[in-house]
């Protein structure tokens, strides 16, 4: 009943995100800077994204074999510590890397 115009309006905003600002900058951007800008970020993702895989299912298989069954309730546990170790990393990552703004902040003096 009510769920029709949840839907429509769902679908609008989506036709306007790709028709309006999704499209049009991917156009932009390929005639002002060409299509290689738009591969320009990827080297720096895949340097943040590939540890992190290793790290999820690293932690993932070693906590799924730790407990040498294949019931579902192991595989639950084994995914919530990958998302525990994910965090962990992400926190480890965005405090170092806030430290380093602060020493190189005080180290220069601004």
């Amino acid at each position: 009943m009510g769920n029709e115009g949840d839907f429509s309006l769902t679908f609008k905003f989506l036709s306007f995100f790709f028709r309006d600002f999704l499209i049009k900058n991917i156009l932009k951007i390929t005639k002002d800077e060409g299509v290689k800008a738009l591969y320009k970020g990827l080297p720096v993702t895949l340097i943040g994204t590939i540890p992190a895989r290793f790290i999820y299912f690293g932690a993932y298989n070693t906590t799924k074999s730790s407990f040498g069954t294949n019931e579902t309730h192991v595989h639950i546990l084994a995914a919530m510590s990958a998302s525990v170790s994910q965090i962990i990393g992400k926190k480890r990552d965005l405090f170092g890397s806030l430290s380093l703004k602060s020493q190189e902040h005080h180290h220069f003096g601004w």
